[in-house]
C-alpha cells in the first residue's frame, strides 16, 4: 500500500501571500515540508528579495528531494519531526500535511529560537481545538499570532492538485 504523504502543491498565489506575512527581511529560510519547493517560489523569483537568502529544505519524498536539489535548493533532512536544529533560521515558512498540521507547526515553533514563522494549516486545525495539540497551537496563536483563514485557494486554475478545503 503507498504512503499518503498529501501532497497537494502550493498554488503560486497562496505562496505570495504567505511569503507577504513576512514583517523582517528573510536571512535563513527553513521550508519542513518543501514538496516540489511551490512555496518557495515567490522567494526565489521574488523581486523584494533581492540579496542572497540562504534556504533550508526538509522533503519526505525522494523524488521531491531531486527536483528541489535541482533547483538548486539544499535539502538538509528528510523528517521534520525528527529535525533538532531551528536556531540559525530566521524564518520558517511551512504547508504542512494537513493530517498532521498541529504537530509540524508545533515543532516548528519549538526549533525556532528567535524568528518569524507562518503555516498554511486546514482551518478546522485552528476552529477545532480537539486534541491537545490543537489547544496548543491555538494557545500560541492566540498569545503571538494571528490567523487569516482563506477559502478556494486550492481550486484555482492553476492548482496541481485541487481540494476545497478552507486554509488558515
Amino acid at each position: 500500500m503507498a504512503l499518503d504523504l498529501q501532497f497537494y502543491p502550493t498554488p503560486y498565489a497562496l505562496a505570495l501571500k504567505a511569503r507577504n506575512k513576512f514583517k523582517t527581511e528573510i536571512v535563513r529560510l527553513l521550508e519542513p515540508s518543501a514538496g516540489r519547493g511551490d512555496l518557495l517560489e515567490p522567494i526565489i523569483n521574488g523581486h523584494r528579495y533581492r540579496r542572497a537568502i540562504e534556504i533550508d529544505c526538509v522533503e519526505l519524498d525522494f523524488a521531491n528531494q531531486a527536483i528541489l536539489r535541482d533547483k538548486k535548493l539544499r535539502v538538509v533532512g528528510h523528517d521534520f519531526l525528527a529535525h533538532k536544529s531551528g536556531a540559525m533560521y530566521s524564518h520558517i515558512l511551512m504547508n504542512p500535511p494537513f493530517a498532521q498540521g498541529a504537530e509540524h507547526t508545533l515543532h516548528a515553533w519549538g526549533i525556532l529560537y528567535h524568528g518569524e514563522l507562518v503555516a498554511i494549516l486546514n482551518a478546522e486545525t485552528v476552529r477545532n481545538p480537539s486534541t491537545k495539540a490543537r489547544q496548543l497551537l491555538c494557545k500560541l496563536i492566540e498569545d503571538y499570532g494571528s490567523v487569516e483563514y482563506l477559502t478556494d485557494e486550492f481550486v484555482t486554475p492553476e492548482t496541481q492538485r485541487k481540494t476545497a478545503v478552507e486554509v488558515a
